[in-house]
C-alpha cells in the first residue's frame, strides 16, 4: 500500500484486517494477549494490542485497530479507526474513520469524524466535535463544547473567548476572526452602541 496520506494509511490498515476475514469470527479478532475483561461488543475484523482497557457497553469495530496501552471508556464507539499507543477515549465518545495518535485523549461524549486525526499528545475536551477531514496537530488543546471545523495547527481552540469583562483570547486576531466576532456582536446588539478596544 502507498500510505502517503492519512486516508491511505487508515485504508491500508483496513486492507490488512480484511485479509484476515475468512468467516471465522474468532480468527478475525487478532490480539497480542487475551481480550480485555468486560462487557463490550466486538464487530470483527479488529486488532487489539496489549494492556488495553475497554469500558462497559462499548462497541469496537468493524475495522478497528487498537494499539498497546489504549484506554476506552464505557458506551464508546470505535468504528473503522486506528487508535495508536496510549491514547485515551472517554465514556460516550465516538471515533469514526479517524486516527488518534499516541498519547492523545478524546474526553467523554466527544465525536471525531471521518478522515480526521488527533495529533500526538493532543486533548479534545468534553462534548466537542472534530468535523470531517480536520487535522489536530500534536500537543494541542481543544476546550469542551467546541466544534472544530478547521485544521488546528497553531494555538488552541477554546470556546471560552467571552467572559465578564468582554472578549479575550491568547491567539492572534486575524481578519477572519475579527469578522466572525463582528458578525456575532452585530447579530446580538442590533441598533445598539458597541465599543471595541485593544491593549
Amino acid at each position: 500500500c502507498d500510505i502517503g496520506d492519512l486516508t491511505a494509511y487508515r485504508t491500508c490498515q483496513e486492507h490488512i484486517l480484511n485479509e484476515m476475514n475468512n468467516g471465522n469470527i474468532a480468527e478475525n479478532i487478532v490480539t497480542k494477549e487475551e481480550l480485555p475483561k468486560g462487557n463490550y461488543s466486538i464487530e470483527p475484523p479488529v486488532f487489539i494490542g496489549k494492556d488495553v482497557t475497554i469500558g462497559e457497553n462499548t462497541v469496537i469495530g468493524p475495522f478497528a485497530v487498537i494499539e498497546d496501552g489504549v484506554s476506552i471508556g464505557e458506551n464508546a464507539k470505535i468504528v473503522h479507526s486506528v487508535l495508536l499507543e496510549d491514547s485515551t477515549v472517554g465514556s460516550g465518545a465516538s471515533i469514526y474513520k479517524a486516527v488518534l495518535c499516541e498519547n492523545s485523549a478524546v474526553r467523554r461524549n466527544s465525536q471525531i469524524f471521518e478522515n480526521s486525526a488527533v495529533g500526538a499528545g493532543s486533548v479534545i475536551g468534553e462534548n466537542s466535535v472534530v468535523c470531517e477531514g480536520v487535522l489536530i496537530w500534536p500537543e494541542k488543546q481543544v476546550g469542551k463544547d467546541v466544534c472544530v471545523n478547521k485544521n488546528l495547527k497553531y494555538g488552541t481552540n477554546r470556546r471560552e473567548i467571552f467572559d465578564d469583562y468582554g472578549i479575550g483570547t491568547d491567539e492572534r486576531l486575524d481578519a477572519e476572526k475579527c469578522a466572525a466576532i463582528g458578525e456575532a456582536i452585530g447579530s446580538v446588539f442590533h441598533k445598539k452602541k458597541i465599543g471595541t478596544a485593544c491593549d
